[in-house]
């Protein structure tokens, strides 16, 4: 029986030092290439009990593997070539992390201000995780518990396990997660993680709202160093880090030490020598019984103890996420789960992901299996880095700070995670001088149940009154959609409202006090149908055709999938084999008449080429593209589920026919799916086209198109942003040039929030028009004004002389369509030159830009009632866009921009902004296309959403 009290870290480690953990035989590592093997010589290499867990592949070279002598001598005698990169590791890593101390560098802001550096390479020791955990529960005591021993190695040093959660000594009903590191020795950058999320955890308590309520709503357990035996081995015999032991420390007998301790759980221990050895020596040698090792029951008698959801199991150094299982080619209950919830971590750091047996090797008697198995548990396994296990300095936080979101991930879905789904209008649509039911639907995306969840509906629109601005749903089971149709909001709508009227909400989701909001719309009145086409009436007015020269079009009508029987379109082959390679045809809708507010609906089963490593990237999909004002263009809508890559496999020009970042559906649809658009920004004729395109290779089934139907409203009056123009002074302007005096003033005298353009144009001679000055604007309130007296444009010299008129807009640039407008006219000397290039010759700086800074006044300026962002526009942008954002009151501001990695990109705004609406420009010139994240916070409010830059 062992006592009560233990060998103190310090005294643990003396004895080390006096040699009181025997040393096995001095094994030299090598870093080996095995040339392109396939599938057999793998399977052999696993039978050998050689470490593939350890390994990458390295494209158009082979499988990369740090291998002892011994194992160099399995491999000669199975006849397999290798090639050695890297003569004895451990001196390599030893010089690195020599390098590593001298060359320590600062913290950044990203970083946790108490996580620091450690003295051996770069790494803490142990007796430096220990402190570090003491420190957490000495500066955070009411969030961090004292670290307990939850067991002890052959060797009686401690595993330590650390608590976070608040009320933190009370073991409450919250969902629980266990994160661990460390069960292979050498791979310091696991435990590294483990203590930078923590500290990350515990300094944004109280600041941070995501991780406030994280730690008020989980109990979070943390085992930095499941394998502290073979961990203080490493430090003896590499004590400036290097150390390349990999097992525990179990005497195996005649000086043979180690067990693989993530091949000792119970669950499909030994189910064949490929996934684990028999062979005491091997690195991967399984033990002599299920869960004979005291590390391995240690944590399986404490996740035990507890009612465990989610978990993270840390590794080094392969650069990917595995999950279960890796015993066999079985894929693991709930396999869509485990898949979303890699999918969702790889697209934060481009990691590659699958089941451990699907991308890695095979293996047995793993946590993750067994966690899965026996306890239901979703245990994601970052294989950290791509760096080594002992990576130069510059690399230990970023490798770290990289899985951070995928940590928090699996903090969030131990419990219930809420993502909102949709908004609905019982009877269907608002109807003026009625009172309407509004009920909101989210789903749970995690792995726990999730407490009920408050709505909160706010809106200045004038024409809505929320008599009922709340509803509440039950508490949603893990993985289900839950709503208020028991507790609607009840919207009273005037009878005065205008049909077509598109109303504005605000909706504030309170999952237990953390705020998130979505900006919604909601339109007043039954909608007219414009179009509409089930497919069934044969070709109709439709059109298809090759769009660009030289490609192929696949368009026809199918009888082989649709959504309403019996036809749909297809892009595809006639039977059942897949769509041409440098394909690009486009399915033209006939003429469409549309008036206001209106809606674009159709049904999409789409199966095409993805990229497998970049999730939301693909080289084939589907867009569809809307013809108004003389131009095709993509038609923004939020089903979009993937954007081209700019770069195919390994790192060639993408060859297909759509411009890099350009929104596609591809992939897999898993059936058939209802899109939806909004073509509000236009009016009149549209056509509608359904493009799809791919590039050279790598074919699929292709797209199906069904039951199209365009709704909305009969254009109404005008809207009544008026817009005035007024000559001041200088006309006639010199030959030589000289500056136009001139005064603007508009005022939106209607009853509802605008978005709209307002631009200048130039005017030559009645014949040649040119924009001098644009300016796209969003939620302008009724009753603001502009008032510019003061303006003026400096007209070049090389300009030619003649008659001009000088002519503000405002509606959609440019003459989509026209709301209001005023002019006056102007001389300038000289002869006329009718042939003149005014694009190439506009000045481009020295002049006001009345637009810059709009002034904004009104008798009744109504303050915002709620917090929001108002919107985005425009989206997708090129190279900017303007980003509105509404404060109740006067509050600190935090808005950020990041790429899809996570990466911060720019600050937008970060202090003191008054009561009001705001508007701030987000300019991509100097950025790459692709998705970028806007992320609002103001206190307990946080809000995002997705721009894309698309150049």
């Amino acid at each position: 029986m062992k006592q009560m009290q233990r060998f103190t870290v310090l005294i643990t480690t003396l004895l080390i030092l006096a040699g009181g953990i025997p040393a096995s035989a001095n094994h030299i590592y090598h870093t080996v290439l095995v040339p392109n093997p396939d599938q057999q010589t793998v399977l052999i290499m696993a039978g050998l009990g050689l470490p593939l867990d350890d390994s990458r592949i390295i494209e158009g070279e082979g499988l990369e593997i740090p291998l002892r002598e011994i194992d160099l001598a399995l491999l000669d005698d199975q006849g397999i070539s290798y090639q050695i990169v890297q003569e004895d590791l451990e001196s390599y890593y030893g010089e690195i992390c020599l390098k590593n101390m001298k060359n320590i560098p600062g913290q950044t802001d990203e970083d946790p201000v108490h996580m620091k550096y450690g003295s051996m390479g770069g790494f803490y020791n142990f007796e430096e995780i220990v402190a570090d955990l003491d420190s957490m529960h000495m500066l955070y005591p009411d969030i961090c518990a004292e670290k307990v021993i939850l067991g002890y190695g052959w060797d009686d040093n401690p595993i330590y396990m650390v608590k976070i959660s608040d009320n933190v000594e009370i073991n409450e009903d919250e969902p629980e997660g266990i994160f661990d590191a460390l069960h292979h020795a050498r791979e310091p950058g696991s435990y590294t993680c483990l203590l930078y999320g923590m500290w990350n955890l515990l300094e944004n308590y109280g600041i941070d709202p995501v991780m406030t309520y994280l730690v008020d709503n989980r109990e979070l357990y943390f085992v930095p160093v499941v394998n502290p035996d073979g961990f203080l081995y490493n430090i003896l015999t590499n004590p400036g880090g290097g150390g390349m032991w990999r097992k525990n420390r179990r005497d195996n007998g005649g000086g043979v030490y180690g067990v693989d301790l993530n091949r000792n759980y119970t669950y499909q221990w030994g189910y064949d020598n490929q996934g684990s050895s028999p062979t005491p020596s091997s690195s991967t040698y399984r033990g002599p019984e299920p869960g004979s090792e005291p590390e391995a029951q240690t944590m399986m008698n404490f996740i035990g103890d507890h009612t465990m959801t989610t978990g993270m199991t840390v590794h080094t150094a392969a650069g990917v996420f595995i999950t279960a299982y890796g015993y066999a080619n079985v894929p693991p209950e709930h396999y869509d789960v485990h898949m979303e919830y890699m999918e969702y971590a790889s697209a934060l750091n481009g990691y590659s992901y699958g089941t451990c047996y699907q991308i890695m090797y095979a293996s047995n008697g793993r946590t993750q299996d067994w966690q899965l198995h026996t306890h239901d548990i979703i245990n994601l396994e970052p294989e950290v880095g791509g760096n080594g296990f002992w990576p130069p300095v510059s690399q230990i936080f970023p490798e770290a700070r990289d899985i951070q979101r995928c940590i928090m991930n699996q903090f969030w879905c131990a419990g219930g995670q809420i993502v909102y789904q949709s908004v609905r209008v019982v009877d269907g649509y608002l109807t003026p001088g009625e009172s309407d039911e509004i009920v909101v639907t989210v789903f749970n995306r995690g792995w726990g149940t999730s407490e009920p969840i408050e709505f909160e509906l706010t809106t200045s629109d004038p024409y809505i009154t929320l008599s009922t601005a709340t509803g509440t749903t039950p508490a949603i089971p893990r993985r289900e959609t839950a709503d208020n149709a028991a507790d609607p909001i009840i919207a009273d709508i005037d009878p005065t409202c205008p049909a077509g009227h598109q109303a504005n909400f605000t909706l504030t989701i309170n999952q237990s006090g953390y705020l998130r909001t979505e900006v919604i719309t909601l339109t007043v009145g039954t909608p007219s149908v414009f179009f509409e086409d089930d497919m069934e009436s044969g070709v109709g007015g439709w059109t298809h055709e090759i769009v660009t020269p030289g490609w192929t079009d696949q368009w026809h009508l199918s009888t082989a999938n649709s959504h309403s029987p019996t036809h749909s379109w297809k892009f595809g082959d006639t039977g059942i084999g897949s769509y041409a390679n440098n394909a690009d045809g486009a399915l033209i809708s006939p003429v469409i008449n549309i008036g206001v507010s209106s809606e674009l609906k159709f049904w999409s089963w789409i199966v095409a080429e993805a990229s497998g490593a970049y999730p939301d990237s693909a080289y084939d999909g589907g867009t569809v593209e809307i013809f108004y004002g003389g131009t095709w263009e993509v038609l923004p809508m939020d089903g979009y589920t993937h954007y081209i890559r700019a770069t195919a496999g390994g790192g060639n020009p993408y060859t297909g026919p759509f411009d890099p970042a350009t929104p596609v559906f591809s992939g897999n649809s898993g059936g058939w799916v209802e899109q939806t658009a909004n073509l509000s920004l236009f009016t009149g004729d549209i056509q509608l086209r359904f493009r799809f395109g791919s590039d050279n290779g790598g074919a699929e089934t292709g797209w199906y198109v069904d039951d199209v139907l365009v709704t909305g409203f009969p254009s109404g009056g005008v809207p009544q942003m008026v817009v005035e123009v007024d000559y001041v002074s200088g006309s006639p302007v010199p030959a030589g040039g000289g500056d136009l005096y001139y005064a603007i003033w508009g005022e939106n005298q209607g009853a509802v929030p605008l978005d709209y353009d307002i631009w200048i144009d130039k005017i030559y001679e009645s014949s040649d028009t040119t924009t001098l000055i644009l300016r796209e604007i969003t939620n302008y309130q009724p009753g603001w004004q502009i008032n510019r007296p003061d303006a003026w444009y400096p007209v070049p010299a090389v300009w030619p002389g003649g008659n001009y008129d000088f002519r503000i807009y405002s509606g959609w640039h440019p003459e989509y369509e026209v709301w209001h407008t005023d002019a006056f006219s102007w001389v300038k000397d000289g002869p006329v030159d009718l042939g003149f290039d005014f694009e190439a010759n506009l000045p481009t700086a020295g002049f006001p830009n009345p637009f810059d800074e709009i002034i904004e006044t009104t008798a009744d300026l109504a303050i915002p009632t709620s917090f929001g962002v108002v919107g985005v526009y425009p989206n997708p942008f090129n190279p900017s866009t303007v980003l509105s954002y509404k404060l109740p009151d006067a509050s600190i501001v935090n808005l950020s921009v990041y790429d899809i990695s996570g990466r911060l990109v720019t600050e937008l705004v970060n202090g003191w902004r008054d009561a009001g609406v705001h508007e701030v420009t987000f300019n991509g010139s100097a950025l790459a296309s692709g998705i970028y994240i806007y992320q609002l916070d103001i206190g307990s409010h946080s809000a995002s959403g997705k721009m894309v830059l698309m150049k």
